[in-house]
């Protein structure tokens, strides 16, 4: 019997055609913790991201994704540094304002596999930034109040990304779920990073 993989080169392919042929212009490649039993394959996956985004004219960055990662700290600049950094150079590899991206998702949240300290993730971020980089934070949907699903005591952390991009999974089920959205938590997290100097992608 043939079965789908999402590791085969052609899968791959398929998908970065499909966003030419669609008009979806950069894929994030998700990037979980890499030194467990996955990571060869991790490593493996970012290259087939890269070399079906060049085929087919897509933009693509690495983000990271902090769930569940315990030594996150060290290990993900040493990751940046040693394997994914190198990626930048690939003419498929997205830039905003002249930097490369990185994402880094999963700060703030108040959830039992995201536990790092404030000034842990505020030195990561800071890190990144000070290689150059410019850094999206997926972050909680109620980040700027630090109510919910964010912890408190983490604004000067989300003020140091240079976008943020709050989740919204599952936050919206009808119209006059959107509007309230809209309204109440999208306009005043607009202004909030307005001010701030941040962009925002809801």
């Amino acid at each position: 019997a043939n079965l789908f993989s999402s590791y085969d080169q052609q899968t791959v392919d398929t998908h970065f055609r499909w966003m030419r042929e669609y008009g979806i212009d950069t894929a994030a490649l998700q990037r979980f913790n890499p030194n467990g039993g996955e990571g060869a394959t991790r490593d493996a996956m970012a290259e087939k991201v890269r070399l079906a985004a060049e085929k087919h004219g897509r933009k693509f960055y690495i983000m990271y994704d902090a769930t569940g990662w315990t030594n996150m700290q060290p290990e993900m600049k040493a990751d940046w540094l040693s394997k994914m950094k190198a990626y930048t150079s690939s003419s498929a590899y997205a830039y905003q304002n002249g930097k490369p991206v990185v994402g880094i998702w999963g700060f703030g949240f108040n959830e039992p596999n995201k536990t790092w300290s404030a000034e842990v993730c505020l030195d990561v971020v800071n890190w990144f930034k000070d290689q150059g980089c410019y850094v999206m934070g997926g972050v909680p949907t109620h980040w700027r109040r630090g109510v919910e699903d964010s912890r408190a005591g983490y604004t000067d952390v989300y003020h140091a990304f240079d976008m943020l991009s709050p989740w919204m999974v599952g936050r919206i089920g009808s119209v006059a779920d959107a509007d309230n959205f809209y309204a109440n938590v999208n306009t005043p997290d607009q202004a909030d990073c307005t001010a701030n100097g941040v962009d925002y992608q809801p």
